[in-house]
């Protein structure tokens, strides 16, 4: 078998520059040379992907301008100087001084902000001559926010308002450097206030009192992240707009290419089970929910996971309810997904909440995806509940995280929120101008993935074309259950409409069609499944264009792609059949 002429995948996953690179040989010596696929989503940060380490990675972004540039106007100043190029934290210097000028209150830095969101405002200082800073985020002025002091000297937090807060945290970062952490609710369209102060008590600093600062930062969500670093645009990181997801599932040492339909999370605050949006619902005498913020590590490696504790205070009768719920869209077809542990890691009951109260599920001490289809039903509620007559428990203590609320019959990737409900745009992964890898005469085209769901509404293709409909090779998962489609139109003749039960195509598929001449062959996983022997010897013309999607792109591939090879001979019988082979 020679090698292919173009291969995604398997041991070889690569992307650069936001696009996925594919390798060819480039010349007769053998050698590989890469292939860019241009890939899009349209739709930013609302993504997200599992890392190596089973992890959930989550674009992210920095509100903030200028980010460590507080001499920029950018940043209001009020009754305070800024001075450049102070000794940093990582033995640079790029930190600035912040100096209380004479006469009035409030020596401070403000920034606005269009955040209306959960926020975690963070930002590193030392203490110079002055030992307290203090932030807020709010829409106005200092005192109608949440505010949090920081005792410097003492690397502990301050006095605080606890209006709106959160969280709050001081974190060592070594050399006398301290990052100090405010986590508050949505108060419409905020401020970031940073301030610094003689005390904790009041906003007062003694003129030519300093502190040193480095690396504002403002984002959404409910605890700090990795500092990123912004200029006269926000500073992004992480799953971004157009970035591949490169999925890892545990044990599998390569990723798969993950290829989705758009989804939109109708759940406005995906993770913050306490603050707006979600309501505490009880009936007889089930007791309040109690919800911790930030009480241990999450999926996606954070301490932002939240803990609810359920009680039902001894009732056993249908009107003893605790609830803690969301309101959304009344629609059909939803599917409901959540990211669940028991705290102390013995087996806990909960149900789902879809407006009445069923299905219970038992939370293990492993944190898992649990999920629950709603088709056919129309729901305006989504939550978890105990209820008397259903639950087997009188108590329920979980962790939680990631509540998501799709239209759909399968849960797609966790789509985060903070306030509003939030769209992540369908895959696209294409490479035009590609005839130099494609056979024009014969070739091989090889796919190894499985389907997202056994039961697609219409087709979904893998593909090589002209870009029409005119010359076109496709397979792809049919829109009945276990169904794999092959198709193809030689110079506007179809030569090939061919449709093959296979079992759950949402299980791993080794799939190949090979072409020349009067001669077509499909194979799946080692059997022949298709053979054309007469196609009034036509052949495609002109291909140039391959995609995860149909000739046209109405049709995309949605699926887990391990690998993916073009071959630019008709491959033989035997070298197919061990190509697909499990």
């Amino acid at each position: 078998m020679n090698n292919a002429s173009l291969e995604l995948g398997g041991t070889n996953w690569a992307e650069k520059d936001g696009n996925i690179l594919g390798y060819s040989v480039g010349d007769t010596s053998g050698k590989y040379s890469p292939q860019e696929f241009t890939f899009a989503r349209g739709s930013n940060l609302s993504a997200t992907r599992i890392d190596r380490a089973g992890l959930i990675v989550k674009g992210r972004e920095n509100v903030l301008t200028y980010s460590n540039d507080f001499s920029n106007v950018a940043w209001d100043k009020n009754i305070i100087s800024i001075t450049s190029g102070q000794a940093d934290k990582d033995g640079g210097t790029t930190a600035s001084r912040l100096t209380a000028n004479s006469g009035g209150q409030f020596r401070r830095l403000l920034q606005a902000t269009n955040e209306n969101s959960v926020v975690a405002a963070s930002i590193f200082v030392k203490s110079g001559t002055a030992d307290f800073v203090y932030m807020v985020h709010t829409s106005g002025s200092y005192s109608s926010g949440g505010y949090q002091f920081f005792d410097l000297a003492n690397g502990t937090l301050g006095a605080s308002s606890f209006l709106k807060i959160i969280d709050s945290k001081i974190e060592d970062a070594g050399n006398g450097w301290y990052r100090c952490t405010l986590v508050s609710e949505p108060d419409a369209i905020g401020n970031l206030y940073i301030g610094i102060s003689n005390n904790d008590t009041n906003t007062n600093v003694t003129s030519g009192l300093y502190v040193d600062i480095q690396d504002a930062q403002l984002e959404q969500g409910l605890a700090a992240s990795p500092y990123i670093e912004s200029g006269a645009t926000n500073g992004t990181a992480g799953v971004l707009e157009n970035t591949p997801r490169l999925n890892y599932t545990t044990g599998v040492a390569n990723p798969y290419l993950l290829l989705e339909p758009s989804r939109t999370n109708s759940v406005t605050s995906s993770e913050t089970f306490g603050s707006t949006g979600w309501t505490n619902f009880v009936t007889g005498t089930a007791i309040t929910t109690i919800v911790t913020d930030n009480f241990a590590i999450s999926p996606d490696g954070t301490k932002n996971a939240q803990r609810i504790q359920f009680n039902l205070g001894g009732g056993t009768t249908a009107a003893d309810r605790t609830v803690i719920r969301q309101s959304i869209t009344s629609q059909t077809n939803w599917v409901l997904s959540v990211y669940m542990k028991s705290t102390d890691g013995t087996d806990q009951k909960i149900l789902w909440h879809t407006g009445g109260d069923s299905n219970e599920t038992v939370v293990t001490g492993e944190w898992k995806r649990y999920t629950f289809n709603l088709n056919g039903t129309n729901n305006s509620w989504v939550g978890l509940a105990m209820r008397g007559t259903i639950s087997t428990n009188n108590t329920s203590d979980i962790l939680v995280y990631g509540f998501q609320a799709e239209t759909g019959s399968y849960p797609t990737s966790y789509i985060p929120t903070y306030s509003v409900s939030a769209t992540r745009a369908q895959d696209v992964c294409v490479k035009t101008n590609a005839s130099g890898e494609i056979g024009q005469t014969e070739g091989t085209m090889f796919i190894e993935s499985s389907a997202l769901s056994n039961d697609y509404p219409s087709d979904s293709w893998y593909s090589i074309s002209d870009g029409t409909a005119a010359n076109r090779i496709m397979i792809g998962y049919y829109r009945n259950p276990n169904i794999i489609r092959f198709y193809a139109t030689f110079q506007g003749t179809n030569v090939l409409d061919s449709t093959v039960n296979v079992g759950d195509i949402s299980d791993v598929k080794k799939i190949v069609i090979a072409y020349a001449s009067n001669d077509i062959v499909a194979y799946v996983n080692g059997s022949n499944v298709v053979t054309v022997t007469n196609t009034s010897s036509s052949v495609p013309n002109n291909l140039s264009k391959y995609a995860f999607e149909n000739e046209g792109g109405t049709y995309p591939l949605y699926a887990k792609v391990n690998q993916a090879e073009l071959y630019k001979e008709r491959l033989t019988n035997a070298e197919l059949a061990t190509l697909t082979t499990i």
